[in-house]
């Protein structure tokens, strides 16, 4: 997913993989040591499903201030970047 992501930015939309190791997130369960300790292994384990999910998503948060042209851009560089890695992935579902 990460990789995903860096393709994202790459065509100038910012996006955050939720499931990233490099940039922890607060909105990752597996971050919050103080329910489970200090081992994000362990509590991944502990929910399989919500972490296999969490790892799937990538967020794109927008902007407030988006004009017409910043969201006539968006689309096109989102569907190129879709096509392109679902290619690289040999599949045809969507990302």
């Amino acid at each position: 997913m990460e990789s995903y992501v860096g393709e994202l930015c790459a065509e100038g939309i910012k996006a955050v993989a939720l499931g990233s190791t490099q940039r922890p997130d607060a909105r990752t369960f597996w971050n919050w040591s103080y329910l489970h300790g200090p081992n994000d292994e362990t509590a991944r384990a502990l929910l399989p499903h919500p972490a296999r999910r969490i790892g799937q998503t990538t967020d794109i948060p927008p902007s407030a201030h988006l004009t017409e042209c910043d969201r006539s851009d968006l689309l096109p560089a989102l569907d190129k970047v879709n096509t392109d890695h679902r290619r690289r992935l040999g599949t045809t579902e969507h990302v």
